[in-house]
């Protein structure tokens, strides 16, 4: 009997689970500012594209602006990823290595955060399988017109409007065309790089024309303060886990040192090489539940898998233990980077402030998914106490992963928070006469920053308070209510 018959039925109870996963959380920041953006389209967001928005406003159209809503299209992302690996490796290796390939890739703990929540890391995950199946396609089943060539051509577009830092697609495509004998051939038939070199123009000529058009706002996203050396490391370590990270690029390097390589390794490392080199780049400032991009993901499974399998310099004891410990290891990092309190039910008492993991870890990776709706009610009751009307006041915070959670918790009794900061010369003249509350959450601050009390000079703190989950600190929260000078509020 074949084990790999047993593949669907667990994808199935796995996809079911993850959607029964998607409102247990509450939105983190990037999720609640594509949310707040998928309620007002356009081509470019601060941070985000139109795609990943457009995803949401489909889907919160049927099932409402809530968690579920908004994150629907996450787990069908991931199990239709996890398909197009199997179905790749399958076809470059055998259904031995692909079945590997699919157990790695489903149990990464990247994969399992971005199946229950909806980012630019999900769809990146999946226009990389996605891609990676069209372009080996193309290569040995051309179409009339071709239409295969048009549909990696497509995948790359989307993959542009998704995030554009993601253009690095185009160069990863090519690189496996320019890099494998057969790739090269088709490349330099007609009009196969007129579609592909065609594509990317338009896609550049749009981008860099709507922004300049739009105070370039595509630009506009946050970093964390990180260094790039120890932004890497902690976001590697809660996306992958040393063991899952270990055995990834072990498998990478060891083939890329290779010589000759044959075709289906070289195809894999010339579009994974690239990717990786972005999310070296830009890990460091990609915010939780975000971890880069992961698109090197796919390709990377399947070579691990393949080396796994193929390598005479292992036992095969000790290939079935190396497999085992890293499949094991980063399904049980899913668990706890999911549910961090699974560890207090298992009787670990794991806390997550610094002095009891040396620093190796960012902290809670549930953070940024819980204390919002509590701080919304907060923010209610201290507006309330001090006779604040919440529809008459302008609210905004100190920076825009405290003001996207919160502006989506109190869509319906405010008026929006602008962001990326504050502007004091469009702002201050369409709320000048507003009650402001301001939101922090540095406790030590004593008065809110100078562009604001240079338009609302008179303040006073309102509340402070701290929010906690399972026992363990989230966050806290100063909240400040500032008039203009002349005291003519509504």
């Amino acid at each position: 009997m074949k084990r790999q018959r047993y593949l669907p039925l667990a994808l199935g109870v796995l996809t079911l689970a993850r959607l029964a996963l998607l409102p247990l959380t509450e939105l983190s920041p990037v999720e609640a500012h594509a949310a707040l953006c998928s309620q007002d389209l356009d081509l470019w967001h601060p941070m985000t594209g139109p795609l990943l928005p457009l995803l949401m406003r489909l889907s919160t159209a049927v099932f409402g602006l809530n968690e579920f809503g908004v994150r629907f299209f996450a787990p069908f992302l991931m199990l239709g990823a996890g398909w197009l690996v199997w179905k790749l490796a399958n076809g470059l290796f055998d259904v031995t290595t692909a079945a590997w390939a699919i157990v790695i890739f489903q149990v990464t703990p990247i994969v399992n955060v971005a199946a229950v929540t909806f980012t630019n890391t999900t769809l990146a995950i999946a226009e990389s399988a996605a891609l990676l199946v069209l372009l080996r396609q193309a290569l040995h089943r051309p179409l009339r017109f071709h239409l295969h060539w048009w549909a990696v051509a497509g995948m790359a577009f989307l993959a542009f409007i998704t995030d554009w830092r993601l253009v690095v697609f185009s160069l990863a495509g090519i690189g496996c065309l320019a890099l494998t004998r057969r790739g090269r051939t088709a490349l330099l038939k007609w009009p196969v790089l007129p579609i592909l070199g065609g594509t990317l123009v338009f896609a550049l000529v749009l981008f860099l024309t709507w922004n300049s058009e739009h105070g370039w706002i595509a630009f506009h996203f946050p970093g964390t303060g990180l260094s790039i050396f120890r932004g890497v490391w902690h976001h590697g370590l809660l996306a992958y886990g040393i063991p899952l990270i270990a055995l990834l690029g072990w498998s990478v390097v060891d083939i890329t040192l290779q010589r000759p390589l044959s075709y289906a390794p070289a195809f894999l490392l010339a579009f994974a090489w690239p990717l990786i080199s972005l999310d070296f780049i830009s890990l460091h400032n990609t915010p939780w539940p975000q971890a880069g991009f992961a698109a090197w993901l796919p390709p990377a499974v399947m070579l691990a898998a393949a080396r796994l399998m193929q390598t005479e310099r292992i036992t095969m004891r000790a290939k079935v233990w190396i497999r085992s410990t890293a499949v094991l290891a980063a399904a049980f990092q899913s668990c706890i980077v999911l549910q961090p309190h699974l560890t207090r039910t298992l009787g670990v008492n794991w806390s997550f402030a610094p002095p009891h993991h040396a620093g190796l870890l960012p902290g809670n990776p549930a953070r940024d998914l819980t204390g919002w709706r509590m701080a919304a009610n907060q923010i209610r009751e201290a507006l309330s106490a001090n006779q604040l009307n919440p529809a008459h006041c302008f609210l905004m915070a100190e920076h825009w992963d405290l003001s996207e959670p919160i502006a989506f918790q109190l869509r319906n009794s405010v008026p929006p928070i602008p962001w990326p900061h504050f502007d004091s010369s469009k702002d201050a003249a369409t709320f000048n006469k507003t009650t402001t509350i301001f939101i922090t959450d540095d406790a030590s601050l004593q008065q809110p920053p100078k562009y604001i009390l240079a338009t609302w000079p008179n303040f006073k703190i309102i509340s402070v308070f701290t929010l906690n989950s399972y026992d363990q600190p989230l966050r806290t929260l100063k909240i400040f209510a500032c008039s203009p000078a002349h005291g003519d509020e509504k």
